[in-house]
């Protein structure tokens, strides 16, 4: 019997993000390039997207050239690139209109990537399947994304339905992105089957953090399951919050009976030689040792390896600052632990005014207390300058801004709001998160043969 191949990607880029807040220069990536393809195992490379091309501004450098740069050795080789892409936002953390992000793939198709992975980190497919369409348009290959994580609903069955949806669209690719290695192995395992057994010709690509420590158990579920590219990593920023090591990861597979190309090691060492003086160029900054460390404690939060390394890196720059201010209040400092633990769960109001209850809000509001008033004004106005910054994305074509929740209860919130955005459209307020309304309309779809029944175990 014919042995199942499975390839490997770097993911190069994912590496440093996940690890601190910086990129290697042009210059470097065109060193460490060479030494990438002489390990003889790569069949495709994470080059670019999001952070990388911003963090390259930081240096004064022209991103696009820097994309060019490190793309070409890859494509002269056949080595196929892969970039991050945010759907509706394409490379920013806002929404781009859809013109810009058809040009964009024209652009990257021009430097040298071959495939965007198109993700929404809700699973919104209408987020999505646009982009499908315009990297076809563009000459990509596009890579549709399933945002892995653990929950009740979060099931295979979840999965595979949006999968679905984008293969319909068009997606000849799928990737299962593990952002914080909390998806379960067996979970992971289910759905890669369930995919490959009706379509068998999709590629699947499976991206998984090492952070929780679920990841290698993943890799060899997936691949048993028909999962056709692993991403991985290499020393000295595998392991930790990013990703196994390629050399881990292909001795695992090889003795599980899979056909997997074999690893140049004096390439490897000159690999991680070469990344290691790009991060003591920077004399470690921008990078938290805890960043080395996996831990099962992230199975409960599920941050994402890339938002831990930033997270991270922003603790330390800032922590000696708040307890200096702390010391001068005459107040204990806070360790590192316990940073998290208030950026986690204890931020925001709830960190000022000690509750996130409306009702308490209001109340404070009602019998004037000025601390109270001073954050929820605050509050009111970074909310309208966010709802204004979309606007303008929108070209001032705005049909109407709803504004929900619990907090929409407040009167004094909402109208606060709605003065200062509703020159821009109609503003409807929707008070509570409505849950009772819809778990009774989704029983009522069941009910009328509008939808299947789902049961969670």
């Amino acid at each position: 019997m014919q042995k199942k191949k499975v390839q490997f990607s770097l993911v190069y880029r994912d590496m440093f993000q996940s690890s601190g807040k910086f990129q290697p220069r042009k210059d470097q990536l065109e060193r460490v390039a060479p030494a990438i393809i002489d390990m003889g195992c790569f069949a495709r490379v994470e080059t670019n997207g999001g952070a990388f091309e911003q963090v390259n501004l930081l240096y004064g450098e022209n991103p696009n050239k820097a994309v060019r740069a490190f793309t070409a050795p890859f494509n002269k080789v056949g080595i196929k690139t892969h970039m991050l892409d945010r759907g509706l936002n394409a490379l920013r953390m806002f929404p781009v209109p859809a013109d810009v992000r058809k040009l964009m793939y024209k652009v990257k198709h021009a430097q040298g990537v071959d495939i965007p992975r198109i993700f929404c980190g809700l699973n919104d497919v209408s987020n999505i399947i646009p982009s499908i369409q315009y990297a076809k348009d563009g000459g990509m290959t596009p890579q549709a994304t399933l945002c892995i994580t653990t929950s009740p609903i979060h099931t295979a069955e979840y999965y595979f339905n949006i999968a679905e949806q984008l293969i319909k669209a068009g997606a000849p690719e799928i990737c299962l992105k593990d952002m914080a290695g909390i998806g379960q192995p067996a979970m992971l395992g289910k759905l890669t089957a369930m995919i490959k057994n009706k379509y068998p010709e999709i590629i699947i690509q499976y991206h998984g953090h090492s952070g929780p420590g679920l990841s290698m158990a993943s890799i060899l579920e997936v691949c048993k399951a028909g999962a056709d590219v692993i991403d991985t990593a290499v020393e000295p920023l595998a392991w930790g919050k990013v990703h196994p090591d390629v050399i881990s990861v292909q001795s695992m597979l090889k003795y599980a009976g899979f056909d997997v190309a074999e690893i140049n090691m004096d390439a490897y060492m000159e690999v991680r030689k070469l990344t290691q003086e790009f991060i003591d160029d920077f004399l470690g900054y921008f990078m938290s040792p805890s960043n080395k460390l996996m831990s099962s404690l992230l199975l409960g939060c599920g941050l994402p390896g890339g938002m831990m390394g930033s997270m991270m890196s922003d603790l330390k720059g800032v922590e000696s600052a708040i307890n200096s201010n702390r010391s001068k209040a005459g107040l204990e400092p806070y360790t590192e632990d316990q940073l998290l633990k208030r950026i986690a769960g204890s931020a925001g109001l709830a960190a000022h005014l000690g509750t996130t209850d409306i009702l308490e809000i209001t109340r404070l509001l009602r019998e004037g207390d000025a601390k109270a008033k001073l954050l929820i004004d605050a509050m009111i106005y970074h909310t309208a300058k966010c709802i204004a910054s979309e606007g303008a994305v929108l070209r001032g074509h705005v049909d109407a801004i709803l504004l929900t929740g619990g907090i929409a209860h407040s009167d004094y919130i909402t109208s606060g709001i709605r003065s200062r955005v509703d020159y821009l459209a109609p503003v409807h307020i929707f008070p509570g998160e409505n849950e009772m309304e819809a778990l009774a309309l989704n029983a009522l779809a069941v009910l009328r043969g509008e939808r299947a029944a789902q049961i969670y175990k």
